[in-house]
């Protein structure tokens, strides 16, 4: 493993960083080396659109292509609020969302989460691998809100059985779903090669404009130059 991924745990109404799956994946992944992040939001129980995303840019910071972001029921709402806020050059590995309500669902709670219609397209445009999960048997968050997300999404809502609101200590569907999407993006990734070719280019094209302007061009070392006459 080049770099760690950062993936973060993202938990529902009501709920706390340490239920359900979260402390189970936190461990897995961080044996496998990557950097897991979970946190509680702010008055769990009255739930606030502007407090929790605010949250989420709190504690996890910078993402780029190297983010995953997990979301359980509401934290799953709120993955896509946080995505339709990040700027249109803004990119993220994935986002898995399981047992996540597409409508407040007359619950009071859940409405100001719902008060605006979502912006797919720039949701899309940020990120490209969306995994949908729905449990066959949740009375909470019925199957056909993960279909109705599927849809938006452009993906296929994966069926888990009888796991009810994802009340589970162990999810492996997802953990080989998480490595699956793993390997695949660095695959993706250009080698340090690629990477030092491209830099090569770019500082010849920097000289040439400097030669061109007679400008004096400007050069910042650091490592490897310590010490030297």
């Amino acid at each position: 493993l080049k770099e760690p991924y950062k993936i973060v745990l993202l938990h529902g109404w009501g709920g706390s960083k340490d239920e359900r799956f979260f402390v189970w994946l936190e461990s897995e992944m961080t044996k496998l080396g990557h950097t897991v992040l979970r946190f509680n939001f702010p008055d769990t129980d009255s739930p606030n659109q502007e407090e929790w995303i605010k949250e989420i840019h709190k504690q996890v910071g910078y993402v780029n292509g190297k983010t995953l972001l997990v979301g359980f029921s509401l934290g799953g709402v709120s993955i896509l609020r946080f995505l339709e806020g990040l700027d249109e050059d803004a990119a993220i590995a994935g986002a898995y969302l399981l047992g996540v309500p597409s409508t407040a669902m007359d619950y009071p709670e859940l409405k100001d989460f719902f008060k605006t219609d979502f912006d797919w397209q720039h949701i899309n445009s940020v990120c490209h691998n969306f995994n949908v999960y729905s449990s066959t048997n949740d009375e909470v968050v019925p199957l056909e809100h993960g279909q109705k997300l599927a849809d938006k999404l452009n993906t296929k809502v994966k069926s888990i059985k009888d796991a009810w609101h994802f009340n589970l200590e162990t999810l492996p569907d997802l953990l080989v779903n998480i490595n699956e999407d793993i390997i695949a993006c660095e695959k993706k990734l250009p080698t340090i090669e690629q990477v030092i070719k491209k830099q090569e280019e770019i500082f010849v094209q920097q000289i040439k404009l400097a030669q061109k302007h007679n400008l004096a061009l400007m050069l910042h070392g650091r490592n490897g130059l310590e010490g030297r006459d």
